[in-house]
């Protein structure tokens, strides 16, 4: 990714119809809720094209990056270690509570990014550049930039290297130019298919209907069981 070259590119007139759609709000990417909003509103003072869309979408990250705590790991186990899915509560509650998972500070940028006009998403895959969470799927995310199609980019790693310090018109290590990017398998834009609708038991790439949809989700385990109308529910040893 050449960042001085994508620092010429100007915003678009319009943007392709494939991408259009990574501009709406969508499952835990609540973009039009007005803790997003009004964030993105206060940091560019509603003149977010005033700069080319790459540094743009850099000044979004940072604020991001530099206002969210990461206090949790990326995936919800049960209490007997059973993998349930990936830990994630979404952009407007990771925002208003400040602090959360790697997957829900992926969620805040993209969502900060479609607030300002940018199309993005989150990728979930397998691998994560970090050896240390090799069971464990990996979240980044992508912005779309024109003439450049899609820029990865992994906040966690941008916000374990300083971002607050590093100058968005300046080339980012975990921006554009990913570290052992050819070891992450890229599986899905969203974190449950038709939008978690299908997902079983907490958000994840498998696709189940729920046996039960009116439950609460992540559904809630009490003595290593879930409630249902039928009786209890109880979960295998792994």
């Amino acid at each position: 990714f050449d960042d001085a070259a994508a620092l010429q590119i100007p915003w678009p007139k319009s943007w392709p119809a494939a991408v259009s759609g990574m501009l709406q709000p969508s499952a835990l990417i609540e973009s039009a809720d007005s803790i997003i909003t009004d964030t993105v509103t206060s940091l560019t003072q509603g003149q977010v094209k005033s700069v080319p869309p790459v540094q743009a979408a850099k000044l979004i990250i940072q604020d991001a990056c530099r206002r969210f705590k990461v206090t949790e790991p990326r995936m919800l186990y049960s209490s007997s270690g059973q993998l349930r899915g990936i830990l994630v509560q979404g952009a407007a509650a990771a925002a208003k509570a400040g602090e959360g998972t790697p997957a829900d500070l992926a969620c805040i940028c993209v969502a900060m990014l479609r607030a300002a006009g940018l199309p993005a998403r989150p990728v979930i895959g397998l691998g994560s550049g970090n050896r240390d969470t090799l069971d464990e799927f990996g979240v980044w995310a992508e912005v779309f930039m024109p003439d450049c199609g899609w820029i990865p980019f992994d906040p966690d790693m941008l916000r374990q290297q300083a971002i607050a310090t590093l100058d968005p018109r300046q080339p980012w290590e975990y921006f554009g130019t990913m570290p052992q990017l050819q070891n992450r398998i890229p599986l899905a834009w969203e974190f449950a298919s038709d939008e978690g609708r299908k997902a079983y038991d907490a958000w994840a790439l498998w696709s189940w209907t729920r046996f039960l949809p009116t439950s609460d989700f992540p559904a809630p385990i009490q003595n290593g069981a879930i409630n249902t109308p039928n009786g209890p529910y109880r979960l295998q040893p792994a």
